[in-house]
């Protein structure tokens, strides 16, 4: 059995203990997957306490099964809350329109390349960041829970509240953003930060 396993079944027995160990194990991943989705470190910080609060709150209507993927959900609507408060008085929408169009849907089954594959090249995070802050929000959490993170697509569908369909659309445009925007720099598949006609005879 896993440390989370132990804990939810504590907690689930009334130990509230339990679920200071459970904050402890996701506590860092968590600050870093609203910084990403925040770029700001204080409001990481607070979002992350935030959803502290409300997961111990809620902590009655924790029914079992992954608690990684409930505090999950609870921080990234978090997020998108913070997000959504300050783009209120702006007049363009959070995301373009998620519906993709039959080709679009065909495309699926050979995806832009994913997230993981090029944070891997120590060369290119830092790029890699900073393209995932041109994403619309939605699809950068969309891609920070499927490449960073490691869900599969029907718990982001759980954790984000979207049909399946939607998840993909926002993971596949995600993902084109960045490797546009690397693309745009002179990434070239296995010669990061090549440019045509540099370093060729």
């Amino acid at each position: 059995m896993t440390d989370e396993a132990r804990a939810v079944e504590r907690l689930a027995r009334g130990d509230t203990s339990a679920f200071d160990e459970l904050a402890r194990l996701y506590e860092r991943g968590l600050y870093s997957h609203a910084l990403r989705m925040l770029n700001d470190e204080t409001r990481a910080e607070d979002a992350v306490q935030d959803a502290f609060l409300l997961a111990y709150r809620g902590r009655a209507t924790f029914r079992g099964g992954s608690f990684k993927a409930w505090v999950y959900r609870i921080l990234t609507n978090r997020c998108l809350d913070l997000l959504r408060e300050a783009k209120r008085h702006s007049t363009v929408p959070l995301e373009p329109s998620e519906e993709a169009e039959p080709e679009e849907r065909a495309q699926f089954a050979d995806p832009a390349p994913g997230v993981e594959e090029l944070v891997g090249m120590k060369e290119l995070v830092r790029h890699v960041e900073i393209a995932l802050a041109q994403v619309p929000a939605e699809q950068r959490v969309a891609v920070l829970l499927r490449d960073v993170e490691g869900f599969d697509y029907e718990e982001i569908a759980r954790i984000t509240g979207t049909e399946l369909g939607t998840v993909k659309s926002r993971i596949h445009r995600g993902r084109l953003v960045v490797r546009d925007y690397l693309v745009a720099l002179g990434w070239r598949g296995g010669n990061p930060g090549a440019r045509e006609g540099v370093g060729e005879k």
